[in-house]
C-alpha cells in the first residue's frame, strides 16, 4: 500500500488544530502573571513593561492563527458544500 496523498481537506483540518494551539499559546504567553483586576497603577505599568516582549510574541502568534483560521474556514465551507 502506498500512503494517501494529503488533500486540501486534510490540510484544512490540520490548520484548525494549529489555529487552536497557536491562539491558546499566544494568549497564554501574556496572561500568566497578569495583575488582578483593580491592581494599583504601578503594578499594572510594571507588568506591561516587564512582559512587553511576551505580549508582542503572543499577539504575533494570534495574527498567524487568524490567517490559518481563514484557510480552515474555507476548507470547512468546501466540506459542507460537498
Amino acid at each position: 500500500m502506498h500512503p494517501r496523498k494529503p488533500t486540501s481537506q486534510r490540510y484544512a483540518a490540520l490548520s484548525g488544530i494549529a489555529v487552536a494551539l497557536l491562539f491558546a499559546a499566544g494568549n497564554a504567553l501574556w496572561t500568566f502573571d497578569m495583575p488582578d483586576p483593580g491592581a494599583a497603577a504601578p503594578e499594572v505599568v510594571d507588568f506591561y513593561r516587564d512582559t512587553s516582549d511576551r505580549i508582542i510574541a503572543g499577539a504575533s502568534m494570534s495574527l498567524v492563527a487568524v490567517a490559518l483560521f481563514v484557510f480552515f474556514a474555507s476548507g470547512l465551507r468546501r466540506a459542507l458544500t460537498e
